[in-house]
């Protein structure tokens, strides 16, 4: 195969690995936040691989963490909102549009019972879409999953109605979708794995192809 031809055939798998590309996995897990004592640790809001967590209530003990010692610690790193009644917002920090997978909840007290969390979000089209989930009222994380949260501006979730119904939240499964915002970027350090991998497989099979079938027959 002329090497103009090879050099197209990689251009266009480079190309189609992009595509498959564009909605970028990335997955908040708030690990960095991780403290071995009992104490709970609060800021005004949080920032993990190109998103910003932030409350409907303005303040600089809006957002929690408990301590790995402490009795009300779910097993892993977790944020909460500190007022009942309030709402979690997820942004990406260039404006850009996000689909979001699934989140890990906890109920936010050993104590606590299984409420309801509403989750609204905000579409790039000026639309909105909203799911309901609710706790087991067993302690621990459960996941949830999402279907049909794409081409978020905005993402917002209720903090529970009283402190019984409290919960705290972990490892988020988003992709940033550049494929509607292409002067926004990647977010964060997406991984580039798949894109990679495809490339290399088609190149790999251009040259199986090229040893199999084109060799030329040689002839005495």
């Amino acid at each position: 195969m002329p090497s103009r031809t090879k050099r197209n055939f990689c251009l266009i798998a480079l190309l189609v690995a992009v595509q498959h590309a564009q909605a970028l996995p990335i997955k908040l897990t708030f690990d960095d936040l991780f403290h071995s004592d009992s104490s709970a640790k609060y800021q005004s809001g949080y920032q993990e691989k190109g998103f910003n967590i932030g409350s409907s209530y303005n303040s600089q003990y809006a957002l929690g963490n408990w301590g790995a010692s402490a009795g009300n610690f779910a097993g892993a790193s977790a944020l909460y909102n500190n007022y009942s009644g309030q709402k979690n917002t997820l942004t990406r920090a260039d404006g850009g549009v996000f689909n979001i997978r699934g989140i890990d909840i906890s109920e936010l007290f050993r104590t606590g019972l299984g409420g309801k969390v509403q989750f609204t979000g905000y579409l790039a089209d000026g639309s909105s879409i909203i799911k309901t989930v609710e706790l087991d009222g067993h302690f621990g994380f459960e996941t949830f999953l999402f279907s049909g949260f794409d081409n978020l501006k905005k993402l917002e979730w209720t903090s529970g109605a009283s402190s019984s119904f409290m919960s705290q939240f972990r490892n988020l499964w988003l992709e940033s979708n550049d494929s509607l915002n292409p002067a926004g970027g990647p977010v964060g350090v997406p991984d580039a794995g798949p894109t990679f991998g495809l490339l290399a497989v088609a190149c790999a099979a251009l040259f199986f192809i090229r040893r199999k079938f084109l060799t030329p027959v040689r002839t005495r």
